[in-house]
């Protein structure tokens, strides 16, 4: 029975390793280098954000979104801010509500926020 547990356990480490390092291999979808910029900017509640274009340290920058909660969407290619959400409206870049860009879910929204390109 011990040499059946042992073998067992070889065989688990081995398999753990290999998904290991598959994993390792393997960019994400949004570590992809044609979409890193897409990532760019990052807003926060309290009507703050985060832009990281400038390849240096984080730039501040004020957006409309006064809760948690939130997500953005930049350029792929240039890094550029192009809308971002709290769920329940979506600004553009210019930080203008967005045409047909309110009352989303009704709402406050007490969730995360999910920008998914298609």
């Amino acid at each position: 029975m011990n040499q059946f547990i042992t073998r067992f356990v070889i065989l688990l480490a081995l398999v753990c390793s290999n998904i290991l390092l598959y994993s390792q291999q393997q960019l994400r979808y949004n570590e992809r280098p044609e979409f890193i910029k897409a990532n760019t900017h990052w807003p926060f509640g309290m009507f703050s954000g985060l832009d990281f274009s400038g390849g240096g340290d984080p730039v501040p920058f004020s957006s409309n979104i006064p809760w948690d909660g939130s997500a953005a969407a930049s350029d792929p290619q240039t890094g550029a801010l192009l809308f971002y959400t709290d769920g329940v409206q979506v600004w553009d870049a210019d930080h203008n509500l967005m045409p047909n860009g309110d009352s989303l879910y009704g709402g406050i929204n007490l969730q995360d926020v999910c920008i998914v390109p298609f």
